[in-house]
């Protein structure tokens, strides 16, 4: 099949996708529902509309950087909190593993609770 052709079968397959309900992409197996797990999760199958707001704590490190960012129901960025190494890197000459280890340990606890603070929301465990 030529690359144009796969290209409009592709397309054409998510344009279906994209049109069915929640409920009816989620029968469809992995990878095939038209949004993401977390939007998903707030979505009351019944009719389509959000259930309940869901809150997602995403963290993130890179070889010099940790991150954390808070994301209500899948869509709306409620803060986004970088730590970047690149100075103390920069220092010697490009990323010293031992040193990045350390710092993203120093570090996360810090991101995650001024990524939670500006979302104005805390982390709460509930019983399974």
């Amino acid at each position: 099949m030529q690359t144009e052709e796969k290209r409009e079968n592709i397309e054409e397959k998510k344009g279906e996708r994209m049109e069915m309900p929640v409920s009816e992409a989620l029968e469809q197996g992995p990878g095939k529902a038209p949004v993401s797990g977390a939007e998903i999760s707030v979505h009351d199958t019944e009719n389509g509309h959000p259930s309940e707001d869901v809150y997602i704590l995403a963290i993130e490190s890179s070889c010099d950087e940790t991150a954390a960012s808070v994301v209500k129901n899948g869509r709306t960025v409620l803060s986004n909190i970088i730590s970047s190494q690149i100075d103390l890197h920069t220092l010697f000459g490009g990323v010293v593993p031992e040193i990045a280890s350390r710092k993203h340990i120093e570090k996360i606890n810090q991101v995650i609770e001024e990524a939670l603070s500006l979302a104005e929301t805390e982390l709460t465990y509930e019983e399974p």
